[in-house]
């Protein structure tokens, strides 16, 4: 689950990387775990989804 974190983490901290004290999330960024988390629940179910879709597809043959 970290790791599906990474590339979103990338993106949305892009403007904390602007300025010395390096940090994940900018300031004022409440949001983000809320954002993140709901992110990778989406991604999970997405991987999950598809599995059982291919799975069914494969039972049929």
């Amino acid at each position: 689950m970290k790791h599906l974190m990474i590339l979103p983490t990338l993106v949305l901290a892009s403007p904390a990387l602007a300025h010395p004290g390096v940090h994940i999330a900018p300031h004022g960024a409440e949001w983000m775990p809320v954002f993140m988390g709901l992110a990778v629940i989406g991604t999970a179910a997405a991987i999950a989804l598809r599995a059982r879709i291919k799975a069914a597809a494969k039972a049929r043959k």
